[in-house]
């Protein structure tokens, strides 16, 4: 029997799901919304081995509010949590249902009647994207408080008033996006960074200027406005931050507060957050503002899914396309009878690596949650989705022989490599062998083969290699 004190995620869902059978009709359909409701956040944030608990339980209620549920809806489906849970507690599989009990109360009380919540839309952070990607790498020149109002969004939300004192001597303790819109804008001849009258003005005059602009720059961005020009920059970063997978209770542990224009995120249990996790998310946020490339991920196919599976499903998406995925398989040969059967084998059957934005990993987890999972960054409890550096992948593809389409080392054709040179076999079946180009094998349009003899080999070894696993030596 599961340990009543850590009733896991896993043995949950697994439990809620045979309760459906005792259902039937419309209650049946219900329950069954707020437990898929539920297994779809669960399986793209969590472990299956983490604890079901209050704070899980009231991040999922907050960010189905801020995922478009209404208040009734969401208070609904965690009724029906509530419910499968109590089941669970008369089982003898959990030991207390009492924090699903003090959550519905708390969200009794504070939401109530909850309207919509302020809303980031995929056009304005298009637009507030396009902005600041442009000013950062300097393709267009902007207003002083449009860089003013990046520069508090990259460095975790620095306040107006903190943005605007901000001098050149403090701009090296910022995060790598920071220093970059800095970069723009600052003068040797000048000590604040930010040309905002400050010698002729108070620091509260200053401020109280920045704000105006600020805010008038948000709201021709279509940005969601509430309040103050700080406060809704508050409540634009917590929603940049969940737009990169950050929990709710990690983006108000973060904050150090609930965001004016968020209050149902009052309900979250905040995350405990040293300085490491703040800066940790604050650069997630700032790469968002940069334009932030394609990286590399993985993702993890659950026991007994096949990598087909997940084409399928996106094959069946009319609103979605499947990212560049990069699932090496190597070609094995099988005797059966008489013939020679050659199939496909996975290098690794059960990763497959994706290309995607940052920002665009958690919708498309979604879609396959029940599929796969995607890892995470656990140096720190913000957890936001763990990006593969390019050096990494590079590194691993040669080291495995197997290379994503238009892959290069260096262009293709131009690589310093002629006969007669001597060069060592970076990767593949290969790997650390030395020996001397004989000729050019073949050229196609994304990579040039080499023939190498080998050298040490017994007898007379020469092998058809990729020029992208060569080094000369």
């Amino acid at each position: 029997m599961p340990d009543t004190k850590h009733f896991t995620i896993g043995q949950a869902i697994d439990f809620f799901k045979s309760r459906l059978a005792a259902y039937d009709g419309e209650s049946r359909r219900s329950y069954g919304k707020a437990l898929s409701s539920l297994t779809c956040y669960a399986a793209a944030r969590c472990s299956g081995s983490d604890p079901l608990d209050g704070a899980l339980l009231a991040d999922w209620y907050v960010a189905g509010r801020l995922q478009g549920l209404s208040a009734k809806t969401a208070a609904f489906y965690l009724d029906k949590i509530g419910s499968l849970y109590g089941a669970a507690v008369k089982s003898g599989l959990a030991a207390d249902a009492s924090f699903v009990s003090d959550l519905k109360a708390r969200v009794r009380r504070s939401d109530v009647g909850g309207g919509a919540m302020p809303a980031l839309s995929d056009a304005a952070l298009g637009r507030l994207t396009a902005l600041s990607s442009a000013l950062i790498d300097g393709s267009r020149e902007g207003a002083p408080a449009e860089y003013a109002m990046l520069m508090a969004l990259a460095a975790g939300c620095m306040p107006l008033r903190e943005v605007a004192a901000l001098r050149r001597e403090g701009v090296d303790a910022l995060g790598s996006v920071a220093r970059a819109i800095a970069s723009r804008v600052e003068d040797a001849r000048r000590k604040y960074v930010f040309p905002l009258n400050q010698t002729r003005l108070t620091p509260r005059q200053v401020a109280e200027a920045l704000g105006r602009d600020v805010a008038a720059c948000m709201r021709r961005l279509g940005l969601p406005t509430c309040g103050e020009a700080d406060e809704a920059l508050r409540t634009l970063w917590a929603l940049l931050a969940l737009r990169c997978g950050v929990a709710p209770s990690s983006v108000v542990g973060a904050l150090g507060a609930v965001p004016a224009g968020l209050p149902v995120m009052a309900l979250c249990v905040p995350a405990q957050a040293g300085d490491g996790e703040r800066a940790e998310i604050a650069e997630a946020v700032g790469q968002m503002l940069a334009g932030e490339s394609r990286q590399w991920f993985a993702m993890r196919l659950r026991p007994r899914v096949k990598y087909d599976s997940v084409v399928e499903r996106f094959a069946r998406q009319t609103d979605m396309k499947m990212p560049e995925t990069f699932y090496p398989c190597e070609e094995i040969a099988r005797r059966i009878g008489r013939k020679l059967v050659w199939a496909d084998r996975p290098v690794i059957p059960d990763v497959v690596f994706f290309r995607s934005r940052m920002t665009d990993v958690w919708p498309l987890m979604q879609r396959v949650y029940d599929l796969a999972w995607c890892y995470r960054d656990d140096r720190g409890p913000a957890g936001h989705y763990a990006a593969i550096p390019d050096r990494a992948m590079v590194d691993f593809q040669q080291a495995i022989g197997f290379f994503r389409p238009g892959f290069e080392v260096a262009p293709a054709g131009q690589l310093p490599i002629g006969p007669d040179d001597e060069v060592v076999i970076v990767g593949g079946d290969f790997a650390r062998q030395q020996g001397r180009v004989v000729k050019l094998d073949s050229a196609e349009a994304d990579h040039i083969v080499y023939r190498v003899m080998l050298h040490g080999a017994p007898g007379s070894w020469n092998v058809g290699v990729d020029a992208r696993l060569l080094r000369r030596v």
